[in-house]
């Protein structure tokens, strides 16, 4: 479950607690924290796990932004939610999250074969790592998906026009040379196009249309209701 992560007295982050688990309906659950988790990647700081006492259940809460097992970011948000921007360039902190990888392809910049010792603990990645995350990233902006009818679902759910990713996936198919730095270029506008209001919440409506993640459920605490996956 998807949760805001605010900070408290002492500098924490602590999420906000939903009122309801996976199975209540439309009844009121009584959660408590159970422990918390370590994390080295990802958000790269202690996630939270809680039990519904209600109903038996116990579930780890996510920060906006990531998603079980992920090693970064999918969109540019913060732990509360809030848009991230670049502070050079104003635009949307792209480079925070998994797309990074298809951004600095298209500024040539290729990341190490090889890491040396102590790399992995100072945040660099691999090449091979750099390269499916351009694939990840091409999926996710729909320019992988069968083109029919599945493309313009997602181009759809990005508030993108169906053109823009067609182009990219003609591009994205015939890279030029070298292979990684000419896919970057070719999601570059794909990647500007995506519509600026609920960036989060399209990119995850994005992947449960691929499959890429399974459905999920994020806690709205100004609402107080469990929301769906996708653009609300």
């Amino acid at each position: 479950m998807i949760s805001p992560y605010r900070v408290v007295a002492g500098g924490r982050l602590t999420p906000d607690l939903p009122g309801r688990c996976l199975d209540a309906g439309e009844g009121v659950c009584r959660i408590c924290v159970d422990h918390w988790r370590p994390r080295k990647t990802g958000p790269c700081f202690a996630l939270c796990v809680v039990e519904c006492v209600t109903h038996g259940r116990r579930f780890t809460l996510y920060p906006p932004g990531h998603v079980p097992y992920g090693g970064v970011a999918v969109a540019p948000v913060a732990s509360d939610g809030h848009l991230l921007r670049d502070a050079e360039e104003g635009g949307r902190a792209w480079d925070l999250t998994l797309f990074r990888a298809a951004r600095d392809a298209a500024r040539a910049i290729g990341w190490p074969r090889a890491l040396a010792p102590g790399d992995g603990e100072r945040g660099q990645e691999s090449l091979r790592t750099q390269r499916r995350r351009i694939v990840l990233a091409a999926s996710l902006l729909g320019v992988l998906a069968e083109p029919r009818r599945m493309q313009p679902a997602v181009a759809a759910a990005l508030g993108i026009p169906t053109l823009v990713v067609r182009d990219a996936a003609a591009a994205f198919r015939t890279p030029g040379w070298p292979p990684y730095a000419a896919r970057g270029r070719a999601l570059g506008p794909v990647l500007d196009a995506v519509a600026p209001d609920c960036v989060l919440e399209r990119l995850l409506a994005a992947s449960v249309l691929i499959d890429v993640w399974g459905p999920g459920h994020r806690w709205d605490p100004e609402r107080a209701v469990l929301c769906v996956r996708g653009p609300p």
